[in-house]
């Protein structure tokens, strides 16, 4: 019997880490700007399409165009319950250089309230669900960008 491999489909073009924080969104989105010296401003919010049990599916979406090769993005978890450690997602868009990164990731680390930046990386052993869900997170993003950029007109410019 042919057995069938389900495997992500996550863009090599983004790379996903999880801001473990006790931060409210503008708190965090405010401490990013002041250390990194950064512009994140928020746009909207984003409503994945599927609905997954137990994950976040509805998110405070914030974005900063690092320059014509790399954007980055934070997306805050909103939920009704009471979350005492929420993990938000910090998204980069493109490429930048490895040790750019690396700094980029040591000053957010180092930001009071900030308790752990890691970078999610799916193995080839992970849940279906799991990278499903990750591949839908990024899919919802494009199409969302796509949509703000129609609806504004060309107000915004977001380039991916």
């Amino acid at each position: 019997m042919p057995r069938n491999i389900i495997e992500s489909e996550l863009s090599e073009n983004y790379k996903i880490f999880s801001l473990s924080t006790d931060l409210p969104d503008y708190k965090l989105c405010y401490s990013l700007n002041h250390y990194l010296k950064w512009d994140f401003r928020r746009i909207s919010h984003l409503q994945l399409s599927n609905d997954y049990n137990n994950l976040p599916g509805q998110f405070s979406l914030f974005h900063y165009e690092y320059d014509q090769f790399a954007n980055f993005f934070l997306l805050y978890p909103i939920s009704e319950q009471l979350i005492l450690l929420p993990n938000c997602f910090f998204i980069l868009c493109g490429s930048i250089h490895l040790h750019t990164e690396q700094n980029i990731l040591e000053i957010i680390n180092n930001i009071n309230g900030v308790y752990s930046v890691n970078y999610i990386e799916l193995p080839s052993g992970v849940s279906p669900h799991i990278a499903n869900y990750f591949d839908s997170l990024i899919y919802d993003l494009e199409y969302h960008l796509i949509e703000l950029m129609r609806d504004s007109e060309g107000k915004i410019l977001i380039r991916i």
